[in-house]
C-alpha cells in the first residue's frame, strides 16, 4: 500500500498495524521521476473542506479546481514526495502475483496504466477512477486506457467515476 504524503502515511501506518500482511510504502507512483510535488489542502485548513477531500492530493496544481470541494487557492499546499515507477517499485519488492490494483491518484490514474507493461505483472482486477465528467481524464484517455486494459485480456466495467478492469479465469467460472 502507497501513501506518499508524510501525515497520511502516519496514519495508514497506525491503522493497518493490526494486518502483518499489508506493508505500507511512503511513496507516490510516477512514470519518469523519483520526486514532485503533491498539491493538497494545508492539514491546517481540513475543517474548511468535506471530510473526505481532506486527503485528496495531485500532482496537477490545479486539480482542485475540477470540483467545488476546495472553495480558494489559499487553502492548498505543495509538498515534495518521493516517487517511483510501477516497473521499479514491483521489481525492488519481488512482487510477482497482484491480486488488486486499486488507484485513486487524482488527475494520474491514465499516466500510472499507460505505463505498466501488462506481460509482465497482471493484476486479476484494477480499479481506477477516470472522473471524465469533471475532466479528470479525457473521453480519448479514458477509451485508449480501456483498448490498453483490453489488449492484455481485461474486461471492463465502466461506472459513472470508476472504472472496474478483470481478468476472466474459464477455471473460475461455474455453471
Amino acid at each position: 500500500m502507497l501513501e506518499p504524503l508524510p501525515d497520511i502515511f502516519e496514519k495508514l501506518v497506525e491503522n493497518y498495524k493490526c494486518c502483518p500482511g499489508i506493508k505500507p510504502f511512503n511513496l507516490a507512483i510516477h512514470a519518469t521521476q523519483s520526486e514532485m510535488i503533491l498539491h493538497r489542502v494545508k492539514p491546517e485548513r481540513a475543517a474548511e473542506v468535506p471530510a473526505f477531500a481532506r486527503g485528496i492530493a495531485s500532482f496537477d496544481a490545479n486539480h482542485w479546481k475540477k470540483t467545488t470541494l476546495v472553495p480558494s487557492a489559499d487553502l492548498m499546499e505543495q509538498v515534495k514526495v518521493k516517487c517511483v515507477s510501477f516497473a521499479d517499485f514491483v521489481k525492488s519488492n519481488a512482487i510477482d502475483k497482484l491480486d488488486l490494483l486499486l488507484l485513486d491518484t487524482e488527475g494520474y490514474d491514465y499516466e500510472i496504466l499507460m505505463a505498466i507493461d501488462f506481460t509482465n505483472i497482471k493484476p486479476r482486477i484494477i480499479r481506477f477512477e477516470h472522473g471524465v465528467r469533471d475532466n479528470v481524464m479525457s473521453f480519448e484517455q479514458f477509451m485508449r486506457v480501456c483498448n490498453y486494459l483490453n489488449s492484455f485480456g481485461y474486461q471492463i466495467i465502466a461506472e459513472s467515476y470508476d472504472v472496474t478492469a478483470y481478468l476472466l479465469d474459464p477455471n473460475d467460472l461455474v455453471f
